[in-house]
């Protein structure tokens, strides 16, 4: 079966993709989603992996919110450039929904960064955008940002989770490590994880590595072992790990992936 990774970093600080695919081909992982990190809005090497690697990668960009024509920049990188979407601060959707908009008409995918759940304006701005976009495709980074210190019931992170009754958000588990006061397997995070289990399975939760970052806390190994505790049953942790990223992606891409 396929094996999809939603959240891996190249390039710059983070060295050249032939790392990531080491890990990959280590582990029976067959595609990812090179994402862009923070800091680079020159998508010139996440470009050039996606033409070297055109059946084993997806490319998510990052554009410079400071520019007045950054809307125009990303039309190019998605329908000039090959490149399936961008990666978008929540906080931006306040001073920049050009850019979100401008996203949705390329039919392009959103991975939100930072999302933070106690602030009621970012999640009731993206429900908003949500109800005006509803073609939207969101893929909501890192569990959804909980607070481990949050008591029950959880009120906080319960308007995370009411996003899923748009049927084209996902949730990324991923990095459980930026947000647990423990070890691993992050086992304060579990209230949590059941939640979005709750909510986003069977068909609208994916997996990410955000490999090579994760290797200061964890294997990439380790990585793809913890979602594999995580209590989804065979069916569903099979449809996260492959059928559920094709779909967020791209379906075009549905015939690629089937043949790997």
């Amino acid at each position: 079966m396929p094996i999809i990774d939603c959240h891996v970093h190249a390039g710059d600080k983070y060295g050249p993709i032939e790392n990531v695919i080491s890990q990959m081909d280590a582990n029976g992982v067959t595609h990812a989603v090179i994402v862009q990190h923070m800091g680079q809005t020159n998508n010139t090497y996440l470009r050039q992996c996606i033409e070297k690697y055109p059946q084993r990668f997806w490319g998510i960009c990052m554009v410079d919110l400071t520019l007045s024509n950054a809307p125009k920049i990303l039309r190019s990188e998605l329908k000039e450039n090959g490149l399936h979407g961008v990666r978008l601060p929540a906080m931006s959707l306040s001073r920049r929904p050009d850019l979100w908009e401008m996203a949705v008409e390329c039919k392009a995918v959103i991975s939100v960064l930072g999302l933070q759940p106690h602030d009621l304006g970012q999640v009731e701005r993206l429900r908003a955008f949500l109800e005006k976009c509803p073609a939207a495709r969101l893929k909501i980074e890192h569990l959804g940002y909980p607070e481990p210190s949050e008591p029950p019931p959880y009120a906080t992170y319960e308007r995370v989770m009411d996003l899923s009754q748009f049927k084209g958000v996902f949730l990324q588990f991923s990095s459980p490590y930026t947000q647990s006061k423990k070890a691993y397997p992050y086992d304060d995070l579990l209230p949590f994880i059941q939640m979005a289990k709750q909510h986003f399975a069977p068909s609208r939760i994916v997996w990410g590595s955000c490999y090579p970052p994760v290797e200061k806390y964890m294997t990439y190994a380790q990585s793809l072992a913890w979602f594999g505790t995580l209590g989804l049953k065979d069916t569903h942790r099979d449809n996260a790990l492959w059928q559920n990223a094709v779909r967020l992606m791209d379906p075009r891409h549905k015939k690629v992936v089937a043949e790997t």
